[in-house]
């Protein structure tokens, strides 16, 4: 029991800094899948190349803030658009077939991010309530063991400390 505010810290720490790479990953992994793409463009058609993108929407959304899970959608399309739709090397159209194709790959790109990063805050609140539910069980196991309201109070404020992550200070009335 005496790691846990540590690993919790830790983790709190993490998802601090996870916010400050968000953006230049999902800047990193455009740039990846459209190199990747680049490479097998021959291999298969523009339609299997989204699937790459995709692929790279996932990474960011179950890694990244719902920020940066936007930008690698919105930057996933402009990408695909300006390297592998002709005219090549322009945002120009000149299939309108492709704009229907932009917007459907935009809207999926959008749920998929949505639904990973709902599924990491579910899970983030699963792995709390847990923490949660330990902690309340060896309190309850504490108290069953403690023989004087002295142990009771401390086994308490240790306890309500660990949960909160912060001191806790109890105050009884004494006599007077």
């Amino acid at each position: 029991m005496t790691n846990e505010p540590a690993f919790y810290a830790l983790r709190k720490t993490w998802q601090r800094t996870r916010r400050g790479y968000g953006y230049p990953l999902a800047a990193v992994t455009v740039i990846v899948c459209t190199l990747l793409c680049w490479i097998i463009r021959p291999l298969l058609s523009p339609a299997n190349l989204i699937m790459i993108y995709l692929v790279g929407v996932v990474f960011v959304s179950t890694v990244a803030e719902r920020g940066p899970s936007v930008i690698v959608c919105i930057l996933s399309v402009a990408a695909f658009d300006f390297f592998f739709v002709p005219p090549h090397l322009s945002f120009a159209v000149s299939d309108t077939e492709y704009l229907l194709t932009f917007a459907v790959m935009l809207l999926v790109a959008l749920t998929i991010s949505s639904l990973t990063l709902r599924t990491r805050e579910q899970a983030e609140a699963a792995r709390e309530r847990e923490r949660r539910t330990a902690s309340l069980y060896a309190m309850s196991r504490d108290f069953a063991n403690s023989q004087s309201i002295e142990n009771l109070v401390r086994v308490a404020a240790r306890h309500i400390g660990e949960v909160l992550g912060s001191p806790v200070i109890v105050l009884l009335p004494d006599a007077d």
